[in-house]
């Protein structure tokens, strides 16, 4: 989903970076269990475009696993920090607004 979000963004001219990246590691999922990983948009700024925080649920017993949020900017094609374009800014306006993506 980020690599397709970055695809997008790039599309139109304007470079995406990952500036920061944390993650928890809360319990054990092996090999064979089957996650479930929960995104949604938990910030905006005008420089930071957007965070996204992620959650890792393993099935069927729901326990979280971890938990993650990536930091976003926007840069030009020299790398330089640009402000969010407005029709970018609009589209997250819109996915903070909604509920979370759930991707298994």
């Amino acid at each position: 989903m980020q690599r397709a979000a970055v695809h997008v963004v790039q599309q139109r001219g304007v470079g995406a970076l990952t500036v920061e990246a944390r993650i928890r590691y809360r319990a054990a999922a092996v090999e064979d269990d089957v996650v479930s990983i929960r995104t949604w948009v938990s910030r905006r700024g005008p420089l930071r475009f957007a965070s996204f925080a992620y959650e890792a649920r393993r099935e069927p017993d729901q326990e979280v696993t971890a938990t993650a949020e990536t930091v976003h900017i926007c840069v030009d094609h020299e790398g330089r920090p640009l402000r969010v374009p407005v029709w970018l800014d609009a589209v997250l306006e819109r996915l903070a607004g909604q509920a979370e993506v759930d991707v298994a």
